[in-house]
């Protein structure tokens, strides 16, 4: 489900955007089970873009939230479900992020799903 009004436009380099956002969706629909919801949501909040994935997936544990973003790191639920991945898409996500002034937050609780949300400085139009 992908919930926008017209999009904001961002400052950032669309291909490297792109690449976040298809970490993070991949992510949220490998972790959401059958049945589940997998929701995209693009807002503007003061002079940023916001950009949430939103799951009702399994969920974070929060003593694992801290190392979602290191390289190589694969959840305790992902090593015992076998569930695919290298534990770099989330690790290259918030190297761009950063890249562009920014940083990827995730809010999680187990069994409850997730929310990776990227922050990013709005365009100026050309009447600004």
């Amino acid at each position: 489900m992908v919930e926008t009004e017209p999009p904001p436009q961002a400052l950032a380099d669309r291909r490297q955007l792109l690449r976040i956002v298809d970490n993070v969706v991949t992510n949220a629909v490998k972790f959401t089970p059958d049945g589940g919801t997998v929701r995209l949501a693009v807002r503007t909040e003061g002079a940023r873009a916001i950009l949430e994935v939103t799951d009702t997936g399994v969920g974070i544990h929060r003593t694992e939230q801290p190392d979602l973003f290191n390289r190589f790191y694969r959840g305790v639920g992902a090593v015992e479900e076998a569930v695919p991945g290298s534990g770099l898409g989330l690790a290259i996500s918030q190297v761009i992020a950063q890249a562009h002034g920014s940083t990827i937050e995730v809010k999680s609780n187990p069994g409850t799903g997730s929310t990776f949300s990227l922050s990013l400085p709005l365009a100026r139009s050309a009447t600004d």
